[in-house]
């Protein structure tokens, strides 16, 4: 199970590389430091299965073929390497999340399921925000709803990654990103 989490999302001898490091990091046996040849991002959403139709997923297979420099996170795949390989413990989600963004060089948010308003919330509450980019569906870009006027908003006004980018389900099926 643990080579197979490993092929589908830390498959690069650097992604593998990372999850060791975060482990190391979780156990209070490594430092937090920042790497500048390839672009680290934490990409949060709705399911990232191979077969599933959303925003995010559909975003990860892009980038597979399009963004060879990126090392994409995805918190599930990272806290089921690292459960899979000790005994289980209590992890607050919150802080290993926080934990995973702050040494990614960029959050990328699809506002999309339960779990990812949840981490717009969150992250507009901490420094993380400063690196987050959310990608917000067309339709719902340009309402004047809470998530927009208020965390997506307040990211918006602190990230170096502002604005929020409305995103079209077509172009990411299509593969292009506008």
């Amino acid at each position: 199970m643990c080579e197979i989490l490993r092929a589908v999302q830390f498959g690069h001898p650097r992604g593998v590389r990372l999850l060791d490091e975060v482990k190391a990091i979780l156990l209070g046996q490594g430092n937090i430091f920042q790497r500048k040849d390839h672009f680290i991002l934490f990409v949060c959403g709705g399911d990232a299965s191979e077969t599933a139709d959303t925003l995010r997923a559909n975003f990860l297979r892009w980038a597979k073929s399009e963004l060879a420099d990126f090392i994409t996170l995805l918190a599930e795949s990272a806290y089921q390497q690292t459960y899979s390989e000790d005994a289980p413990e209590l992890i607050n989600l919150g802080t290993f999340e926080r934990l995973i963004a702050e040494i990614c060089d960029g959050v990328l948010i699809f506002p999309e399921s339960v779990g990812s308003y949840a981490e717009i919330g969150f992250f507009s509450n901490t420094s993380v925000k400063k690196r987050v980019l959310v990608a917000n569906e067309e339709p719902h870009y340009s309402r004047d709803s809470f998530m927009n006027l208020g965390p997506i908003l307040t990211i918006d006004r602190a990230s170096s990654l502002r604005p929020a980018i409305p995103i079209r389900r077509e172009s990411l099926e299509q593969g292009l990103i506008r």
